[in-house]
């Protein structure tokens, strides 16, 4: 498990309320010992909290619309 500065650190970083549940999803799940799939369900969490964030930062029409 990461430090609890840095899970703060990056909870501050983030873009929304959303976002901050979806980060701290992603690191309960993995405190599940008896869930033999905690690191695919952090994992997949993950991806997308990832997905999110970078829609929020560059939409897709605003890329497509770039050269």
């Amino acid at each position: 498990m990461p430090s609890h500065d840095l899970i703060e650190k990056v909870g501050s970083r983030l873009p929304d309320d959303f976002s901050r549940r979806q980060l701290d999803g992603a690191l309960a799940v993995l405190t599940q010992e008896n869930n033999p799939a905690r690191a695919n369900q952090s994992a997949s969490l993950f991806r997308e909290l990832t997905a999110h964030v970078l829609d929020l930062m560059a939409p897709d029409a605003d890329v497509m619309r770039s050269p």
